[in-house]
């Protein structure tokens, strides 16, 4: 069967003026819109419409035994969002367990469900701009070489030298406590950013890296984050390009729009560039100070006339059909995203006519999917046990 899904479009400072409504094809809700939710989450608010009435989504795949432990979203951002770490599967249902137990009231809470959130982010806009990961040492003191080049206050660069030479995980709390040293050295970069610009790398990456830290500090003067994210890869995907963020890697997505897909979760444990709640203590238990030489990109593998992203550690999968064609769903459930064109989405026993826009659920009996007339459409859909 094939079901249509339904959700509030969520609203926070960083979203997207009209993003979300333009890709669902509705009018603009007039506020920053920055996410929609489709999945398993007592919060998710997601609607599911069967023969004719609304359900509660979250309750629907309970009561119906349907297994879907997955959270598919819309994510529009227009200002950077927090630094953040989610936790591992056993991390999450020990800290669920420990706040619980201590009545930690929800506004106080890190852990809100006891599930790990490894997450997936596919760029549906031309740009999607993110902070994932760290960076090896010799990329550090590229940038460090840049900084002074480019006029940083000398013993302000000497003192980031010092520090950030230190092991990776000394280098990340020094930062992230956020003591006397390094809000002298925040406000240097404050004032040299002000001023800064001129780029002497023909790459252009300097240019980049500088605007980068110009729009951070202009947005959150005196924020340790802005330094933290020195010390990370700056991904630039472009559309249909993809990252896969797990638990204890540390991101920020700054700008773009695109689909994020995830174990039902929403632990999220800042340390910067938000005005929410930090939790230091918990972001350096959690976060894994490894330096990579790439961010954890994760390139399409064509199968068939589809695009399909997998490999990494989880048990879910994305493909994009933009071809008439058939896609086996392994007899796993499965959120479908049309994003273009209008036609018919059929299975092993029914069929349904959709248009642009449209989010629709298909149950496991469907086994498989094909799809004509539609231009472009995102399957999110299962490969293993989860949980």
């Amino acid at each position: 069967m094939f079901f249509s899904l339904q959700a509030p479009i969520r609203h926070y400072a960083w979203g997207s003026p009209d993003a979300i409504s333009r890709f669902r094809g509705s009018e603009p809700t007039g506020q920053a819109e920055a996410e929609q939710w489709f999945g398993d989450h007592p919060e998710a608010q997601t609607i599911i419409e069967v023969s004719g009435e609304q359900h509660n989504f979250h309750q629907w795949l309970s009561e119906s035994g349907t297994n879907f432990p997955l959270l598919v979203k819309l994510l529009a951002a227009a200002k950077p969002l927090s630094i953040q770490v989610h936790p591992g599967q056993e991390q999450a249902q020990v800290g669920f367990a420990d706040e619980l137990a201590r009545g930690v009231a929800d506004e106080y809470r890190t852990y809100r469900d006891s599930s790990a959130k490894p997450e997936l982010l596919i760029a549906l806009s031309p740009r999607f701009r993110a902070l994932v990961g760290f960076v090896e040492r010799a990329e550090v003191e590229r940038r460090l070489k840049m900084w002074r080049t480019l006029g940083l206050d000398a013993s302000a660069c000497d003192a980031l030298s010092a520090k950030l030479s230190l092991p990776l995980a000394e280098s990340v709390s020094w930062l992230v406590g956020g003591g006397t040293e390094v809000h002298e050295c925040l406000a240097a970069v404050q004032h040299w950013a002000d001023s800064a610009g001129g780029s002497r790398d023909a790459t252009g990456r300097d240019d980049d890296d500088l605007a980068l830290v110009q729009e951070l500090i202009s947005l959150h003067p005196g924020d340790p984050g802005v330094l933290l994210a020195f010390l990370m890869h700056h991904v630039d995907l472009e559309r249909g390009e993809a990252v896969f963020v797990d638990a204890g890697v540390p991101h920020a997505y700054l700008a773009g729009f695109g689909l994020e897909v995830m174990l039902p979760s929403d632990n999220v444990v800042r340390v910067g560039l938000t005005n929410k709640r930090l939790d230091t203590t918990e972001f350096l238990k959690l976060v894994d100070t490894t330096a990579q030489l790439h961010p954890p990109l994760v390139p399409p593998q064509s199968i068939g006339s589809s695009q399909r992203y997998q490999g990494f550690p989880a048990n879910f999968a994305v493909t994009h059909i933009t071809e008439p064609g058939r896609v086996s769903l392994d007899g796993q459930p499965a959120v479908i995203i049309v994003e273009g064109g209008s036609g018919t989405l059929a299975g092993q026993l029914t069929s349904k006519t959709v248009s642009a826009g449209e989010v629709i659920f298909t149950t496991p009996e469907e086994v498989e999917l094909t799809t004509q007339g539609v231009s472009s459409v995102w399957v999110v859909h299962l490969t293993g046990p989860v949980g």
